[in-house]
């Protein structure tokens, strides 16, 4: 009997996809695995106190193609609060010496999806952030980190409602007179199980616009 050469074309896909997702799995686990020991271990330090907290706001962006084959369009719209952390002190002197300051942020929130779907999700993100010098009235900063998401999409073979959520973020913060500061910024955000739990694994990727008031 001789191999069809079409299912030898989707046994070598099938193998390369389960190869990718275990190495995207191990990846996933490591950084996830990374990021919430930071985050334990920051706060407990004697040199790292909570130093700003405050509301989130973010419009999200979904274009994703359906089980179906259909061209779907989502809109996210996302309400959080953000615990933000001064850095151990063993790591602040290595960053000021570029003229920078690192900080952590615990970051949980809700949302909802709407648009040709529909859906509800929550998450909570343990990430970095790093800014300019930080006394000045405009500074820019950048953020990212990963953490767990529950997103109850359906039709779209994301394979899990349980997904790690990595994200980064960009933008500029200003200082008000009143000490408190106003932080816009454009947010990249990944969905995906990595091919832990389910063989689907299609990811949502959405774009970000957020606004952070602490």
């Amino acid at each position: 009997c001789v191999p069809h050469p079409a299912t030898d074309r989707r046994n070598a896909t099938a193998s390369t996809t389960t190869g990718r997702s275990r190495g995207h799995a191990a990846i996933a686990v490591l950084v996830f695995s990374v990021s919430l020991l930071m985050a334990a271990v920051a706060p407990r330090s004697a040199a790292a106190e909570m130093i700003a907290q405050g509301p989130t706001v973010q419009f999200g962006y979904v274009e994703k193609t359906d089980r179906h084959n259909r061209n779907q369009q989502l809109f996210n719209f996302t309400l959080g609060w953000r615990f933000r952390f001064d850095d151990p002190e063993s790591w602040a002197a290595f960053f000021s010496r570029a003229g920078l300051d690192l900080s952590w942020v615990v970051e949980p929130s809700v949302g909802f999806l709407q648009g040709d779907s529909s859906a509800p999700e929550a998450s909570i993100v343990p990430m970095f952030h790093l800014e300019k010098d930080n006394t000045q009235r405009w500074t820019p900063y950048l953020e990212g980190g990963i953490g767990l998401a529950y997103n109850d999409l359906r039709g779209f073979d994301l394979g899990s409602r349980i997904q790690f959520n990595d994200q980064g973020t960009v933008g500029l913060s200003y200082l008000g007179d009143d000490g408190h500061r106003w932080s816009f910024g454009y947010r990249f955000r990944h969905l995906s199980h990595a091919g832990l739990w389910a063989e689907a694994n299609s990811g949502l990727n959405t774009h970000f616009l957020v606004l952070y008031y602490e």
